[in-house]
């Protein structure tokens, strides 16, 4: 009985930490087409994609770097958990350089 308590205690566990990780694969797509659209609306289009990851799960708290279509080096930085309107902001530079400031709505 304990080893079936166990096995269904692991398997419990393994489904979690795959829908947690599956919700941080969708935060990072999400994110990073925001930022592609931030970026573009600020006069750095990217050339390809937005390439995102969620490094705290808890915090939400997402890294992405692309290239513009210049060749310079693009990152944004921000929170998903934060309410939005009151939340940390997006932010996304470009060469080292701040380019915008965006809160994701």
């Amino acid at each position: 009985m304990n080893a079936r308590l166990l096995a269904i205690a692991g398997i419990s566990a393994g489904l979690l930490a795959g829908c947690a990780n599956m919700m941080s694969g969708t935060n990072a797509t999400y994110a990073g087409a925001y930022g592609a659209k931030w970026f573009e609306q600020a006069g750095y289009p990217l050339n390809g994609l937005l390439q995102c990851q969620v490094i705290d799960p808890k915090a939400g708290s997402v890294n992405c770097s692309g290239v513009t279509l210049r060749g310079e080096q693009a990152v944004m930085t921000g929170d998903l958990n934060k309410p939005t309107g009151g939340g940390s902001p997006f932010v996304g530079t470009v060469g080292g350089r701040e380019v915008f400031r965006e809160i994701m709505h």
